[in-house]
């Protein structure tokens, strides 16, 4: 445990392994490729994408349900 980068959540137990090999949430996110650093670009691509699908939804019904209904 020296060397060990996470923690052990009771040292005492014996028949329990408590290890954890993260000692803060930000050493798990940089192993996932997110980083704190980035955040606004990451909530902004995410906002894109729910607005994006909105309008699509609302053109894929406009196209097919109410524009044929003005023919």
């Amino acid at each position: 445990m020296t060397t060990a980068v996470g923690y052990l959540a009771n040292p005492n137990d014996t028949s329990n392994c408590g290890y954890c090999e993260f000692s803060k949430g930000e050493d798990y996110m940089n192993g996932t490729g997110y980083h704190y650093n980035q955040r606004w670009r990451d909530w902004g691509l995410g906002i894109l994408f729910i607005v994006s699908n909105i309008a699509v939804a609302y053109g894929m019904t406009y196209m097919v349900r109410i524009r044929p209904l003005y023919k």
